[in-house]
């Protein structure tokens, strides 16, 4: 779901004529740039390759972190750097010919967010798509404290709660929706 969010979110910079979801990502990125692989293609990748999974990048998913101390950046994240706990997110097939999943991709998209609006991920989504819909149980945060009391427990496969009851995503557009059955 925090995918789908993600994409309503980019759609509404379409709206306003802010992005153009067949320009290359770099166009767009300012505090960070993505290189292509030369040895699968050097075709620009867009933002649309980035919502439909065919621009070919690497990292499924991601598994949050289990404390906000030391939490990565999203360059951490997009590089693989410490306190990253994933992979750095690389072009690894050619572009626009086959979907392969790529959680990295929507990270890369989370950053053209940000770097369009001046704004971060979480304040945009809750003034341009939460607050509008109504949607007061929903939000992305990785700070504990703007967390509502009665959060629901993260469990593992075998019924038991984490150790520390959820993670946290800094990878917010791929991973870090907080929301309820009657919001969605």
């Amino acid at each position: 779901m925090s995918k789908f969010v993600n994409a309503v979110a980019l759609m509404k910079l379409v709206q306003s004529n802010k992005i153009d979801l067949d320009e290359d990502i770099n166009n767009y990125l300012t505090s960070w740039k993505f290189s292509t692989n030369e040895n699968v293609g050097n075709d620009p990748i867009t933002i649309r390759q980035l919502l439909s999974h065919t621009a070919g990048l690497s990292t499924h998913g991601f598994n949050g972190y289990k404390t906000s101390n030391k939490l990565p950046s999203i360059i951490e994240i997009l590089e693989g750097e410490n306190p990253a706990n994933s992979d750095k997110v690389e072009q690894i097939q050619q572009s626009n010919k086959n979907f392969k999943y790529s959680g990295g991709g929507t990270i890369i998209s989370q950053l053209i967010l940000s770097d369009i609006t001046n704004s971060s991920y979480e304040n945009f989504v809750n003034e341009n798509i939460f607050s509008p819909l109504g949607m007061i149980n929903s939000f992305y945060s990785i700070e504990f404290a703007k967390y509502p009391k009665d959060v629901a427990f993260g469990h593992k496969g075998n019924r038991k709660t984490l150790n520390n009851n959820y993670n946290l995503y800094p990878e917010s557009a791929a991973a870090g929706l907080w929301t309820t059955p009657t919001d969605l």
